[in-house]
């Protein structure tokens, strides 16, 4: 990580209330982010997949690596990213 062995000592510097309010924004933005995927179904059922792989592992890095390819694919097949393999007419 950034600050490596000093993470708790700079946390422990931060009021409480500023880790409370720094929670409830995140919490907010993600409420924002879910409900603009909530009607696309392959697009909740990726979500909810590297929500459990995160979950499983531990690792939120792991869930990047394995979703982000299983997203670009899916939207190639799809047909939003036919730009990306030209086709030749």
């Amino acid at each position: 990580m950034v600050l490596g062995k000093a993470a708790p000592v700079f946390f422990n510097m931060l009021p409480l209330a500023v880790l409370g309010v720094m929670l409830i924004y995140i919490g907010i933005s993600h409420t924002f982010l879910v409900g603009d995927i909530i009607h696309i179904p392959w697009e909740m059922g990726l979500a909810l997949g590297m929500a459990a792989i995160t979950f499983i592992s531990g690792n939120l890095a792991l869930a990047f690596v394995v979703g982000t390819p299983v997203c670009l694919v899916g939207k190639w097949l799809k047909g939003r990213y036919s730009g990306i393999i030209p086709v030749s007419n």
